[in-house]
């Protein structure tokens, strides 16, 4: 097996283990919230992210789909492997962030001022 190949595979092994990773701090931040913040103003980004946290889950497919048929593409070069690498950097990034922004978001004191 090509050792571009496999270190495609544990990429995206990594990939996947991550967005269970976020899945699973979203289902314990969504019992969590439910609770203890039901009567805080909800954020809107919370509320998606907790009740929508399976797409996250769905987020690793097409990369998954990209190692398991090998015939559609010719092999790669290490510098191919390594902007996958990068897409796949970039793209988890962005949804740790978004996790961690709706984690957080509900934590935030706020105060209304008066007018």
């Amino acid at each position: 097996m090509n050792t571009n190949k496999i270190t495609i595979l544990l990429f995206t092994g990594a990939f996947s283990l991550g967005c269970v990773i976020l899945w699973m701090a979203l289902a314990l931040f969504g019992g969590i919230y439910s609770s203890l913040f039901h009567q805080v103003n909800q954020v809107l980004l919370t509320e998606v992210l907790v009740k929508w946290r399976l797409a996250i889950l769905l987020a690793p497919f097409p990369f998954i789909s990209y190692c398991v048929i090998p015939k559609f593409r010719k092999p790669l070069t290490p510098e191919g492997t390594l902007f996958y690498a990068g897409i796949l950097g970039v793209v988890f990034m962005g949804l740790v962030l978004l996790v961690s922004a709706a984690v957080l978001l509900p934590m935030v004191p706020y105060q209304s001022y008066p007018q």
